[in-house]
């Protein structure tokens, strides 16, 4: 059992190589998650964020701010992502 799950877990690694455990910290507020965008290729353009617990528009901006759903700071990477993509098209 143990070398079955040894060769399962070993596929695509090489010899000698280690696991690797990211831990993903979340934002806490409008200024980290404005850093977070920043890093994932938010333009300079955007010059401050707000959180907002509006139940209608979740992501908006004009006049060089960010208005973002406060719910948006528990979201992973792939979706701060997609609100870079969006600000910046």
């Amino acid at each position: 059992m143990l070398s079955a799950l040894s060769r399962l877990v070993g596929r695509g690694r090489a010899r000698g190589a280690q696991l690797e455990l990211t831990l993903d910290a979340r934002p806490r507020d409008a200024a980290e998650l404005l850093a977070r965008l920043r890093a994932l290729g938010l333009g300079a353009r955007i010059a401050s964020c707000r959180l907002t617990r509006n139940r209608t528009v979740m992501v908006s901006y004009a006049g060089g701010e960010l208005r973002v759903h406060e719910g948006y700071l528990d979201a992973p990477e792939a979706v701060h992502r997609a609100i870079v993509v969006f600000v910046q098209a």
